[in-house]
């Protein structure tokens, strides 16, 4: 049995939304414009132009050939080749790509900032998802990098502080797994 919520709840929980839609709706808006653009700079060597994409054995290769590849992003590179299947050469979908991880991205920074306690931390969040320091990791699509590898870091971080609080197992594991899955999407997360 469902219980009703009360009037006092739904405007508690109408609260809590509003941040997220004012975060979503701002990081949108802010990136909308990048939905319209192309290739950009070295996005037609990361898929286009990339001879690997092509190839039979390009999977295996990208995960267990380190050097086939200039970079090792195994995750970033069969995110990509999975896009290249479902759009090829149409750009638009590259973009969404992007900008939904970033407004991702943007709640997820407000959810860490809530963890350490910061007042006003969804303000953190809106700023991220505006800021024009990330304009190049939003709209090249060979960007993908930064934008798929900060969801699971900002996720490591959220789970580590879990485990520091509860010292459950469960919570280190998690971030463990999720700390190398951001190191696969691009390595320099752990620097």
């Amino acid at each position: 049995m469902t219980r009703e919520l009360s009037s006092g709840e739904k405007i508690g929980w109408a609260f809590r939304l509003l941040p997220a839609a004012i975060i979503v709706l701002a990081g949108w808006w802010a990136f909308a414009p990048a939905l319209t653009g192309g290739w950009v700079w070295d996005d037609t060597t990361y898929l286009p132009g990339n001879a690997l994409l092509h190839d039979p054995a390009r999977l295996w290769k990208t995960w267990f050939a380190p050097g086939t590849v200039n970079e090792y992003y195994p995750l970033t590179a069969t995110v990509q080749f999975g896009q290249w299947l479902l759009w090829g050469k149409e750009t638009r979908w590259y973009h969404v790509t992007n900008v939904v991880l970033h407004i991702l991205n943007a709640l997820l920074v407000w959810r860490l900032f809530t963890k350490l306690g910061l007042r006003l931390a969804w303000l953190g969040g809106l700023i991220f998802a505006m800021h024009p320091l990330t304009v190049e990791s939003v709209a090249w699509i060979s960007e993908l990098k930064n934008t798929l590898s900060l969801a699971p870091f900002l996720l490591t971080m959220i789970f580590y502080l879990d485990y520091e609080d509860l010292g459950r197992a469960r919570d280190y594991r998690l971030a463990l797994g999720l700390f190398l899955a951001a190191m696969l999407a691009k390595v320099t997360m752990a620097a």
